[in-house]
């Protein structure tokens, strides 16, 4: 996504971060990141609560106008990119807080699908199955 410095500026100062960053599917810090540095100035802290109560700061002019360049927000590869990653996230967390349960081997049939173990440089290291270690995308 494209968008102005100019735009850019009118679109921090008229809603919060955190939601504005949603639009670009990036985070606030990394929304934020990219605005410093465009030299955009940011509402400070408490911005949005002072002005539900009435209280709102004065905005600041854009330094350097003149300068307005073309910023990418966020293409489509690293959207992508971020996605796969917090979906493996998710994954992760949900085998971390319910692991599977697994019996140490007696026949081939009964084993068929329970993770193995194996030594590595001396550690213990459980392999699983692959259908896991995709989603992961990782050596566990």
């Amino acid at each position: 996504m494209q968008k102005t410095r100019q735009e850019l500026f009118e679109l921090v100062w008229s809603m919060p971060m955190t939601k504005l960053s949603k639009q670009f599917e990036l985070s606030d810090v990394g929304l934020r990141k990219i605005c410093v540095k465009h030299q955009l100035p940011l509402p400070p802290q408490g911005h949005w609560t002072r002005k539900q109560f009435g209280k709102e700061d004065p905005r600041p002019d854009l330094p350097n106008k003149d300068c307005n360049p073309v910023i990418d927000i966020n293409d489509e590869h690293k959207t992508e990119i971020n996605r796969e990653r917090s979906e493996a996230i998710k994954e992760a967390k949900k085998l971390a807080l319910n692991p599977p349960t697994f019996q140490l081997r007696d026949t081939p049939e009964k084993t068929q699908g329970l993770p193995r173990a194996r030594a590595t440089n001396g550690a213990a290291k459980l392999v699983w199955e692959p259908m896991i270690k995709s989603k992961l995308g990782t050596n566990l």
